[in-house]
């Protein structure tokens, strides 16, 4: 690779910004409202195309659970029994709280403070095998 003039450092590359992910046309409007709310209030970076399935996941999740919400609000009594809206309820915050620590929306998931992990120290055999080429030179 050839060298960079001093002329090159001085000039300012320009910052190419990313594009963000947009919503597929098969959502609903809703469910694209919430797409769109997800990918707006992230760093432009924080979601990459193969995140796609998961926020649609998680849009379609969150309209479904604002449905389920109305549902339960008519009534948690239906029938002389408890609603089922109750029980769909339940697993769609499972489902919520699950894709949202995948795509790193929850507190826990952004925490800067994730500890780091120290680094691994070198094994015997890793160190004889960086000396010298100890074990090249011994197995021929």
């Amino acid at each position: 690779m050839p060298r960079k003039s001093a002329a090159s450092f001085e000039t300012p590359t320009p910052q190419l910004r990313s594009a963000r992910l947009q919503p597929p046309a098969s959502l609903t409007k809703d469910e694209r409202e919430a797409f769109v709310m997800l990918v707006i209030n992230n760093k432009p970076d924080h979601f990459k195309p193969s995140d796609a399935p998961l926020l649609i996941a998680y849009s379609q999740v969150i309209c479904q659970l604002q449905e389920a919400s109305k549902m339960i609000h008519r009534g948690v009594v239906f029938e002389g029994k408890i609603s089922p809206w109750i029980s769909v309820q339940e697993r769609l915050i499972k489902s919520m709280v699950a894709l949202s620590m995948r795509l790193r929306l929850s507190p826990q998931a952004r925490a800067p403070n994730n500890p780091t992990r120290p680094a691994r120290p070198i094994n015997a055999y890793d160190q004889l095998e960086v000396n010298n080429g100890y074990l090249d030179d011994n197995l021929n």
